[in-house]
Formats: C-alpha cells, structure tokens, sequence
C-alpha cells in the first residue's frame, strides 16, 4: 500500500490499495500523523474497518516503524503533562497518566469509620433495647396484672432481660 495524500479539509486520505487510489476516512489522530510523517508514494500499512461501504483507517503504520500509537500518546500540543514521565494528559483531572498510577499509586484515605459509637452510647442502646423487650413482655400480661403493680413487673423483666444480656 502506499501514501498518496492527506485531504485539506476533511480528515481523509488518499491512498493506494490493490493498485487502486481510493479515499479513506479516519480520525482526527491519525490524519494529523499521516499528514506530517508521510510523502507522496511511502510505502505504508493499514488497519482500516469499512463503514457504509467506506473504508475508516484506524491505524498507519510507515516502513520507519512508525506509529499512529506512539505519536498519539506524546501529542505536544496539550497543556496537561503526567507529573512523573511527561506523557500529554487529556484534561487537569489527573496528575498522573494511567501507566505511572499503576507503577505508584496516589495513597487512598483512609476509611472513617461513622458508624463508630462511643462506649456511653452503646450502653444507651443496649438499655433502651432491653427496656424496649420488658415492655413488649408485659403487654401479654396486661389484663391479669394490676395497673399498680404493672410498673414494678416491667422494671423486675427490665432487671432479668438486662442481666441476660450482659453476661
């Protein structure tokens, strides 16, 4: 296969496949690499997908070893560079490109625990709980106990259920 030229307007290019010149369509990567590293009649290869019957190129290599992947990834035309290799980042988002993250990761914060209660509080729980259980317990009896002595029933199920529970 070979160059033959990039388009001005449009992101295509003209090259030469089976001895015939047909246009192709890529993106905007790719274009921007063919149109600075390769003249009229280089000998190329392509991966290309075709799309309604048009040809999409989605990576061009020349016979320097050149690649559409290498000159992606180091386009000196963003502002935003990793801290720790230099590599174009795509936005201020991230400090550090994917690969030099992996290498050394950012530390992560610590988990705060907010379910934490103190020792007062859950003393508090497990007594209103109990408290809770006594009262439901002396429902059932409601009707054979008397009104007066109801009181002193749920705190003797209160004093029972709480030494149950301590232990």
């Amino acid at each position: 296969m070979k160059f033959i030229k990039a388009a001005k307007t449009k992101k295509m290019l003209q090259v030469e496949i089976d001895g015939k010149e047909e246009w192709t369509n890529t993106n905007e990567n790719v274009y921007n690499f063919a149109k600075s590293k390769f003249k009229n009649g280089d000998e190329i290869e392509l991966q290309y997908s075709e799309q309604d019957g048009m040809k999409f190129v989605t990576r061009i290599t020349g016979s320097g070893g050149a690649s559409t992947e290498k000159e992606t990834s180091s386009s000196p035309e963003s502002k935003y560079t990793c801290e720790d290799c230099g590599v174009s980042l795509k936005d201020s988002k991230y400090k550090k490109c994917y690969t030099c993250n992996q290498k050394n990761p950012s530390p992560k914060a610590e988990k705060s625990n907010y379910y934490a209660k103190s020792p007062e509080d859950k003393e508090q729980i497990k007594r209103l709980s109990v408290l809770s259980s006594a009262a439901k317990a002396a429902q059932v009896v409601q009707g054979q106990v008397d009104v007066n002595a109801l009181a002193d029933y749920v705190l003797n199920l209160y004093d029972a259920f709480y030494k149950e529970v301590s232990k």
